[in-house]
C-alpha cells in the first residue's frame, strides 16, 4: 500500500484528543443536568449510555476512515499481475542425442580421485542446472538416436523435465544410429504454434547426423527459420579415455547461423557443455531477474463512501431511533 499524500496522516494524531474531549464533554454535560434524582436518571441512561457508546465509536470509525481518505491510499496489485506478467515469453526445447556413443566414458582431471562418468549423465547434470535456473520460461525435452521422440511436452513443471531427463537410458544395440534432423524437426514441430516471443532449441550431439527423414541443413531451413526458431548447436566430445564418432561441427556451425546464434558450441568436458549452455542462458535473459510492474488500485473513494455512511447511520440512529437528552 502506498499514499499519494501521506501529511494528511499526520491528523490522525488529533483524532486521540478529540475522542478524548469528547467523551470529557459528555460527561461534564452528564453532571450539569438538573435532576432532583439520581437514581431514577441512572435507570433511565443505563441503557441508552451503552448506545451511545457505540454511536461513539462508528462516528469515530468514520472520522478515522475520512482522514485516511484524503491520503489517497492505493493497494498493490502485483499478485495479479504476476500470474499474468510472468507468462512465458520464452519457450525451449532441450534436444538430446541419445544414440549408444553418448555412453562413452568421460573424466573430470579436476577431481582429485578422476571421477569417471559418461557423455549422456555429464549432459543431464547440465540440463538438470539449466532447466533449474529457469524462472517463468515453458521448457519441452526432445531425444533423438535412431530416430525422435518426444520427452516432455512444453511445461513450467521444471522438476518433470528434470525428473524425465534423469530417467533417460540408453540401450547401445538399439539406439545406434544419430537423426539429428529428425530432433529438429520435431523440436521445431513443439514450438511451431508457441505464442511465446522467443524460442529456441539448445541441441547437445557428439555425433553425424547418419539416419533419419531430414538432414539437419533441410529440417532447419525447412522448420526453424520459417517458424522463427533460434537453434544453439552443441558438440560434445569430452572423451578423454576412448574415441567415439566425430563431432560434425561444421553441419552444428551452418546450423547456428541459418537461425541467427552465431556459431555452434563445441564442448571438451562437462565443465565446458555447463559454461556454453549457462551463456545461452545469459544471451536469451532468461537467468536474470524481470521487473514486474506494480499496478496501484485507489481505495480512498471506498473509504470516502464508507465514512459518510457511517456518520448517516450513527446520526440516523441516534436522532430516530433514541431520544437525545437535551
Amino acid at each position: 500500500m502506498r499514499f499519494n499524500n501521506p501529511w494528511f496522516l499526520l491528523t490522525l494524531l488529533i483524532l486521540p484528543l478529540y475522542i478524548y474531549f469528547a467523551i470529557w464533554f459528555k460527561r461534564k454535560k452528564a453532571t450539569t443536568i438538573p435532576f432532583s434524582r439520581s437514581k431514577v436518571l441512572k435507570r433511565a441512561l443505563k441503557g441508552k449510555r451503552r448506545s451511545y457508546n457505540f454511536l461513539d465509536v462508528i462516528r469515530f470509525t468514520a472520522l478515522f476512515m475520512l482522514i485516511v481518505s484524503l491520503s489517497e491510499p492505493e493497494i498493490d496489485s502485483q499478485r495479479e499481475i504476476q500470474a499474468t506478467w510472468e507468462r512465458s515469453d520464452t519457450d525451449i526445447v532441450i534436444c538430446l542425442d541419445v544414440s549408444g556413443s553418448m555412453l562413452t566414458e568421460t573424466v573430470n582431471e579436476k577431481v582429485l580421485a578422476r571421477r569417471f562418468s559418461n557423455r549422456l549423465n555429464d549432459s543431464k547434470k547440465v540440463i538438470e542446472n539449466f532447466v533449474k535456473s529457469l524462472s517463468g520460461q515453458q521448457v519441452a525435452m526432445v531425444s533423438f538416436s535412431n530416430s525422435a521422440k518426444i520427452i516432455t511436452p512444453l511445461s513450467d513443471d521444471y522438476s518433470l523435465v528434470v525428473d524425465k531427463s534423469n530417467d533417460i537410458t540408453i540401450d547401445p544395440n538399439k539406439q545406434n544410429m544419430t537423426a539429428i534432423g529428425m530432433g529438429i524437426s520435431l523440436s521445431c514441430a513443439i514450438l511451431k504454434d508457441s505464442p511465446a516471443k522467443s524460442k529456441f532449441i539448445i541441441l547437445i550431439t557428439d555425433g553425424v547426423n547418419n539416419t533419419g527423414q531430414f538432414q539437419p541443413i533441410e529440417a532447419t531451413e525447412s522448420f526453424a527459420v520459417p517458424f522463427g526458431v533460434k537453434v544453439y548447436p552443441i558438440g560434445f566430445d569430452a572423451s578423454r579415455l576412448y574415441r567415439g564418432s566425430a563431432v560434425d561441427i561444421e553441419t552444428l556451425h551452418k546450423i547456428a547461423s541459418l537461425t541467427g546464434t552465431g556459431f555452434a558450441g563445441l564442448a571438451g568436458s562437462s565443465e565446458d557443455l555447463l559454461e556454453i549452455v549457462t551463456n545461452i542462458g545469459k544471451s536469451e535473459n532468461i537467468n536474470e531477474d524481470k521487473e514486474i510492474p506494480t499496478a496501484f488500485v485507489p481505495i480512498h473513494n471506498f473509504l470516502l463512501i464508507g465514512a459518510f455512511l457511517l456518520l448517516i447511520i450513527e446520526l440516523y440512529l441516534r436522532k430516530i431511533y433514541y431520544l437525545e437528552l437535551q
